[in-house]
């Protein structure tokens, strides 16, 4: 990741997206996307096997996470939805599987942490709901 993001001319964290790096026209879509699904598949084999510490559950979801990390690298971001679905359950899927790690290991969460991540959810979701707003506004201005 940070070799792609040193190779790629003019590529900023804080402006551009992580998915641009895999761009078919980027000239780092060949190491971003490839290391992408070897990071999916060997998510996959960590799942299994850790299959017993995380239990059935915990490996599942993070199996399903680093599927949909393959497809992230299979689908770069010029392919649309399917590129958007693998990304969503990488990112989805995978704090999910963390949480339930955490659940596994019987790591306390305190009532704070919960309350901020309450908000942090809320704040992501609006955000979501508004870009959303803002899309379907501009489409329908012609923009």
């Amino acid at each position: 990741m940070l070799v792609a993001e040193q190779l790629y001319p003019g590529y900023s964290p804080l402006h551009s997206y992580i998915s641009d790096l895999g761009a078919l026209e980027a000239p780092t879509s060949l190491l971003f996307n490839s290391s992408v699904v070897l990071l999916g598949l060997l998510g996959m084999a960590s799942a299994f096997l850790l299959r017993h510490e995380l239990g059935r559950l915990g490996a599942l979801v993070l199996a399903v996470a680093a599927a949909g990390a393959v497809g992230v690298g299979i689908f770069p971001e010029d392919y649309g939805l399917p590129h958007d679905v693998s990304a969503l359950i990488t990112f989805l899927l995978g704090a999910v599987a963390v949480i339930i790690m955490g659940i596994r290991r019987e790591v306390c969460i305190s009532p704070w942490a919960w309350q901020w991540g309450r908000f942090l959810w809320r704040l992501w979701l609006y955000s979501c709901l508004e870009s959303r707003r803002l899309l379907a506004s501009a489409a329908w201005r012609g923009l």
